[in-house]
């Protein structure tokens, strides 16, 4: 049986085919690798900037129109996500995405994210959701089928799910995403050769194949599924339908035969 989870996001694939556009933004712009860029941290213009970039190109290969946002939101403390609110309201308001990606990197030990894949030295990429906000289990449908697509065509991209405290502005979206390209202490490279792998595992999560031109998707089958289950639904509800009346008529015909002999001759008739 199809979940209700399922039936929503066949409803968002629907609206995202409509609307192939994708907005990039970080919260943490200060956030750097420090063997490419020589420090962890870079006010105002961080190494992240060109992950984002990166991301928005290889996209944009594939036929999805990017927005990035490289507004700065320094310095890297508690109010981070407060200013960079502004930013995200704004790309809604302009651009009316089909989702919303805060780009960052972490700050744990490098050998939590190392992997090769295909024969390239890459990083891991880690999905946050924000458990304090009205759409966290949107945001997680979303984050669970992009980890399910990774892990059949590209195994070892998604390092994990992770469920974290806040609310990360992905309330505003019922596809937002907090994506961790990584860590401080290998090099950019690395995440910048994620980025073809995750656009690709992007594209075709939210529109089956190339944005240009969609091939069937899950959406399609989970559209089919849905009609199968009201069907089976409508057959339970007639059948039930069915029973009643058919007690109903019972209890009926007796009611009527104790009137009409006193109960005397009920079970002779």
């Amino acid at each position: 049986d199809i979940t209700d989870e399922e039936v929503s996001m066949m409803a968002v694939a629907l609206e995202e085919k409509r609307n192939k556009v994708i907005g990039l933004y970080n919260t943490h712009s200060d956030e750097s690798y420090v063997p490419s860029d020589g420090k962890a941290s870079i006010k105002g213009n961080g190494g992240i900037f060109d992950v984002s970039d990166q991301l928005g190109k290889e996209l944009e290969k594939r036929g999805v129109k990017v927005v990035v946002d490289k507004t700065p939101h320094d310095p890297h403390d508690a109010g981070a996500y407060r200013r960079s609110r502004k930013t995200a309201v704004n790309l809604l308001k302009e651009n009316q995405p089909a989702a919303l990606f805060d780009v960052h990197r972490d700050a744990v030990p490098k050998e939590a994210y190392i992997e090769d894949l295909k024969g390239e030295p890459i990083s891991k990429i880690r999905i946050v959701i924000g458990r304090r906000n009205q759409n966290w289990k949107s945001n997680e449908a979303l984050a669970y089928r992009i980890k399910a697509v990774a892990d059949k065509i590209y195994p070892g991209l998604i390092k994990d799910i992770y469920y974290g405290k806040g609310n990360y502005n992905q309330e505003l979206l019922p596809r937002s995403l907090l994506f961790e390209f990584g860590t401080y202490s290998h090099t950019k490279e690395r995440a910048l050769k994620s980025t073809s792998y995750l656009a690709d595992v992007i594209v075709k999560t939210l529109y089956g194949g190339t944005a240009k031109a969609a091939e069937p998707n899950e959406a399609t089958q989970v559209k089919k599924d849905v009609k199968v289950k009201r069907m089976d639904n409508e057959s339970t509800g007639s059948r039930s339908g069915i029973y009643w009346m058919i007690a109903v008529l019972l209890i009926g015909g007796i009611g009527f035969l104790l009137i009409s002999t006193g109960g005397k001759e009920i079970w002779s008739k």
